[in-house]
């Protein structure tokens, strides 16, 4: 295989990966807002419904009332689980940058550019997811959001 074919199958997957990583994050954030509407939504007719303060810290008291709060507040709040993504997702950019640069030196002398500057991008969104969840872990962790796997449900 010639390292022209080489470095357009490298440049084509590293596309389609760079691609799909924006896909991914599009559909997250549409779930995320529609989440958060619907939420807000289900919160103004709850408040709709009953005439005052007490009468919802009322509800809220009763079996029903404690079960309703639990849905409401359920979703993905694991900050393990959310720092652990964020760590994985910075890894595969740098790595996948990393290796734009390094076919940089196997490319034709034509797109040599396109793959230095696509890998540097990518490294450098790698680095800053990384970086991300380092302070989201140290944030977390002083915020107390970060419990012990045996206090864990």
């Amino acid at each position: 295989m010639r390292s022209e074919d080489l470095a357009g199958l490298i440049g084509g997957l590293g596309a389609i990966v760079v691609a799909a990583f924006i896909v991914k994050a599009s559909l997250e954030y549409v779930w995320r807002s529609r989440s958060l509407k619907m939420r807000k939504e289900m919160q103004s007719r709850l408040m709709d419904k009953f005439g005052s303060a007490p009468e919802f810290a009322q509800f809220l008291e009763t079996a029903s009332g404690r079960q309703f709060l639990e849905t409401v507040s359920a979703g993905p709040t694991n900050a393990h689980e959310k720092i652990l993504n964020s760590v994985r997702t910075g890894i595969i950019m740098a790595v996948l940058g990393l290796a734009l640069v390094a076919v940089n030196g196997i490319a034709p002398s034509e797109s040599r550019a396109a793959f230095q500057i696509c890998g540097l991008i990518g490294m450098l969104v790698g680095i800053g997811y990384i970086i991300s969840s380092f302070v989201s872990y140290r944030l977390s962790k002083a915020w107390g959001l970060l419990t012990p796997p045996t206090d864990r449900p």
